[in-house]
């Protein structure tokens, strides 16, 4: 029987995900019929062409952030040598939280439309998946709106602390606060008398609408 056939091997433990942890890559040899696999050798890098060289034993743990290539191959015990291929999926990890900007504090008066603007939030490597307010944290940070613009309307004068939660695409979470403090209006007076054109000595009825 002669054997001229290279070792397949297979990966798996890569998807299309982003994770905010280590990942766990497993590799198998596997010759069928042929004359049985011999050693596997693999790599990890962020360029995607790196030599396999470090011999594979048990399953590999990726854990550097951004986006890794797994490259390996296999040869067999009569020295087939597999061409060097890359796992089905690269491994994207990004571990680290995003920093969340909910903008400066803000004086306004009481019934005034107030605006937030969340875009000076930043993440990397992951990008930002997603933007979470809270218009006031008195009564427990709870999601009063989504998106990275809002505008909320306060009608009663006091301070209030606004809540922006940034979640990124590994699931890492953040958040930031900023105060908005509401003034009070002075009354305005409004009101009309008749006659319209008063005499003298003439009895006027001042009306509050």
């Amino acid at each position: 029987y002669v054997d001229n056939t290279p070792p397949p091997t297979t990966d798996s433990g890569t998807d299309t995900n982003w994770h905010n942890a280590n990942v766990s890559v497993t590799l198998t040899c596997n010759d069928g019929t042929g004359a049985g696999c011999d050693t596997t050798l693999y790599c990890v890098d962020q360029a995607g062409n790196c030599t396999p060289n470090t011999i594979y034993t048990a399953p590999l743990v990726v854990s550097s952030e951004g986006i890794d290539y797994v490259r390996f191959r296999s040869n067999d015990t009569v020295a087939n040598l597999e061409s060097t291929k890359n796992a089905t999926n690269t491994v994207k990890i990004d571990k680290t939280k995003p920093v969340a900007n909910a903008g400066a504090d803000k004086v306004v008066n009481e019934g005034a439309l107030v605006n937030f603007n969340g875009n000076s939030s930043t993440d990397a490597p992951s990008g930002i998946a997603s933007y979470s307010w809270d218009f006031d944290a008195s009564n427990g940070i709870q999601v009063n709106a989504t998106g990275v613009t809002n505008s909320t309307t306060y009608n009663a004068n006091r301070t209030y602390v606004v809540t922006l939660t940034v979640t990124d695409n590994a699931g890492n979470t953040n958040s930031d606060n900023l105060t908005v403090t509401v003034q009070d209006l002075s009354p305005t007076a409004n009101f009309t008398f008749t006659p319209t054109t008063p005499r003298e000595n003439n009895n006027t009825q001042v009306l509050d609408p």
